[in-house]
C-alpha cells in the first residue's frame, strides 16, 4: 500500500515536471511571437520600400511613354542619345545582387503552373524544415565554439 507521503512525493515530482515543461513551452512560444513580430516589421519595411520603388518606376514609365509618343509624332525630344540603359547597373543600384538576378531569371523561366507548385503547402513545409535544420546546425556550431 502506498503511503500518503509517497503519494505526495510522486505528485510533487509530477507537478515539478509539468512546471518545467510548461515553463519551456511558454518561453518557446514567447520567442516565436517575438520572431514573428520581427518578420512582420521586416516585411512591412520591405513593403514600403517596394511601394515607393513601384511609384517611382511608374513615374519614369510615364515619362518614357510620353517621350516615345512625342518622338513618334515627329516632335523634337531631348535626351535618348546617350548610352543604352544598363539594366544590370540599375538593378545593382537598387540593391539587387547578381545572385538575385540569376534567381529572377530562373523563376522567370517557370510556367505559371510550375511557379504555383512552389507555393504548395507540402513544398513550403519542406523548405521550412530545411531552414530549421540549417538553423539547428548553426546553433550547434555556436555552442561547440563556446567550449
Amino acid at each position: 500500500m502506498v503511503t500518503p507521503e509517497e503519494q505526495g512525493a510522486v505528485q510533487e515530482e509530477n507537478f515539478k515536471d509539468d512546471e518545467r515543461f510548461w515553463d519551456t513551452m511558454r518561453d518557446l512560444n514567447a520567442a516565436s511571437v517575438e520572431e514573428h513580430k520581427s518578420l512582420i516589421a521586416s516585411a512591412e519595411a520591405k513593403l514600403k520600400g517596394h511601394e515607393s520603388a513601384a511609384a517611382d518606376a511608374g513615374e519614369k514609365l510615364e515619362t518614357a511613354k510620353n517621350r516615345l509618343q512625342r518622338l513618334q509624332r515627329g516632335e523634337s525630344v531631348s535626351g535618348g542619345l546617350g548610352k543604352k540603359l544598363d539594366i544590370v547597373a540599375v538593378m545593382r543600384a537598387v540593391g539587387i545582387t547578381p545572385g538575385d538576378l540569376r534567381r529572377m531569371r530562373l523563376y522567370g523561366s517557370l510556367t505559371k503552373t510550375e511557379f504555383e507548385s512552389l507555393l504548395e503547402p507540402t513544398r513550403m513545409k519542406r523548405r521550412l524544415e530545411a531552414a530549421d535544420r540549417v538553423f539547428d546546425r548553426e546553433v550547434r556550431r555556436i555552442i561547440r565554439a563556446r567550449r
